[in-house]
């Protein structure tokens, strides 16, 4: 067999590059939309992450972490009442505007407010700062909030919602796509902040089991207990429900999965424009080798090689690469954007089938080239 199709990359190099480059830089695109797509859900699962449960409580109209809706606090006290519960936390979630204490400008904030004499979070950070938290108009802020927030030192007095506050101290989460920042106070200063609210109107609440109690006995039991207006969520699927909002209703999931589709769409226009013109321009040579007695198999499977290996040669840069702007894009977004293995592998295959299909269809030419009329 003739190694036609290796022979075919290296023979004209310069047309070789552009194709590798071509695909290269729609593979490195497809790499962006999936790495994007996934710190969606990455953003969606780390808000709960950051909380100490084995259950949560929320309303049958919550849509996502910042419209919770809510349930009356007495279910709180039923739930507490079970002997397979240790302590329910309730949190009060709201979106609100953070301004930039020196330029004036105005940033989407995540506001969680909580109960100080309990303590829902598993960073330290909020722990050691809960006497700062208690005085009035102060609270805690995410370090990781986007540089459009201005200033975040300790001591600092700005604006939310109209009302002056005060940052009594830092902690480290990053809030990714929910928000350009994020910061926690006590219960009693968020009434102070969203004076509509009540701490009778509970938005989600973080249930403890007691030790030996499986999850879904505690879940069974807590949903037999409630009437209707309360759902009971496991870990794993408060986080499912947060991606489903992301994913379903808001236009974060249909963009970044359109931008797959575009770019492999793209990568395979390239690669079947040069591939087309470099069988036109050895249509001689291909005839001659039909002349010869090779057969259309041996052309299809010619070709496919030629495509794969582009693919190869293309994948290989664009994994690189991905790998340095997935780390500029979580310095200077903060948002949760990693390689996976499974990506890794997943944007591998979809690189090997965009230049097959390229190739498959750039064969026409070969398959009605007739030996007997190019001579």
């Amino acid at each position: 067999m003739i190694p036609l199709a290796w022979k075919n990359v290296i023979h004209k190099k310069v047309r070789t590059v552009v194709a590798v480059a071509g695909v290269a830089f729609s593979i490195l695109m497809i790499f962006l939309q999936l790495g994007f797509f996934g710190s969606v859900e990455n953003t969606a699962k780390s808000v709960f992450d950051q909380f100490k449960f084995d259950l949560v409580m929320i309303s049958p109209n919550y849509r996502w972490i910042a419209e919770t809706s809510h349930f009356p606090k007495s279910r709180i006290y039923q739930g507490e009442a079970l002997d397979e519960v240790r302590k329910i936390e309730p949190i009060f979630t709201e979106y609100s505007k953070w301004k930039n204490a020196e330029t004036g400008m105005l940033s989407k904030l995540l506001v969680f407010g909580f109960d100080p004499r309990g303590y829902p979070f598993k960073n330290s950070e909020i722990k050691k700062n809960l006497s700062e938290i208690q005085k009035p108009d102060t609270l805690l802020i995410d370090r990781l909030s986007l540089p459009a927030f201005g200033p975040k030192d300790i001591g600092l007095k700005t604006e939310i919602e109209n009302r002056k506050i005060s940052i009594g101290g830092q902690f480290t989460w990053g809030i990714g796509f929910s928000a350009d920042g994020a910061v926690v106070m006590s219960d009693q200063n968020f009434l102070r902040l969203f004076p509509k609210k009540s701490l009778n109107n509970i938005g989600l609440a973080l249930v403890t089991l007691q030790d030996g109690v499986s999850l879904e006995r505690g879940k069974k039991i807590l949903i037999e207990t409630f009437p209707t207006d309360v759902d009971v969520y496991t870990r794993t699927e408060i986080g499912e429900k947060e991606f489903d909002f992301w994913l379903k209703v808001t236009a974060t999931g249909p963009m970044f999965g359109a931008g797959v589709i575009i770019t492999f769409l793209v990568g395979m226009v390239v690669l079947y424009q040069i591939l087309s013109t470099e069988i036109m321009d050895n249509i001689k040579e291909y005839a001659t080798l039909k002349a010869m007695g090779y057969k259309n198999a041996y052309f299809t499977q010619t070709v496919l090689k030629h495509g794969a290996l582009i693919a190869i040669l293309g994948y290989l840069p664009a994994l690189g690469l991905s790998f340095f702007l997935y780390d500029v894009t979580r310095a200077a977004t903060n948002l949760p954007i990693y390689m996976t293995e499974t990506r890794a592998l997943f944007v591998f295959i979809l690189s090997v089938l965009m230049c097959s299909i390229s190739g498959y269809l750039s064969l026409g030419k070969i398959r009605l080239a007739d030996p007997g009329e190019l001579f």
